[in-house]
């Protein structure tokens, strides 16, 4: 039972300890595991609720499911002469090309690749199929 043992580990070893290894240096803290002290108490050292909420949509922000861009697009967009920050800076005597790059995401989150969109008519049928269909398997 052993040799199997190990040779069901060894193949997996390298990819075992680098997890293990980088699990003893990580930012993210130890095991969310809750110990108990003989008293009784409890104790967890996992994260703060603070850095697992760093990427929560704000409440407002929610409304990125419905209206695409709704807290602006990613954190770095490409603004075309259309703008009025394209407009501002030329006016202003800037060296612009057909384009700039700039912030276009103004969210509670520090930064985004881009908001989710799940789109109107998606949300729409879901809300409509909950009435219209009579199965009990939409429960």
């Amino acid at each position: 039972m052993l040799v199997c043992v190990v040779l069901a580990v060894l193949p997996n070893a390298k990819s075992l300890y680098s997890n293990w290894d980088l699990g003893q240096h990580s930012t993210r803290g130890p095991t969310e595991l809750t110990t108990t002290t003989p008293a009784g108490e409890k104790i967890s050292t996992g994260l703060d609720k603070d850095y697992a909420f760093h990427w929560s949509y704000g409440k407002v922000e929610l409304l990125t499911l419905l209206i695409p861009n709704a807290y602006g697009g990613g954190s770095i967009g490409m603004l075309g002469s259309d703008s009025e920050l394209y407009k501002a800076m030329k006016s202003n005597g800037a060296q612009v090309g057909k384009e700039i790059q700039s912030y276009t995401y103004w969210g509670d989150k520090m930064s985004t690749s881009g908001p989710v969109y799940f789109g109107a008519l998606v949300c729409f049928l879901f809300v409509l199929g909950m009435f219209v269909i009579r199965n009990p398997m939409k429960w």
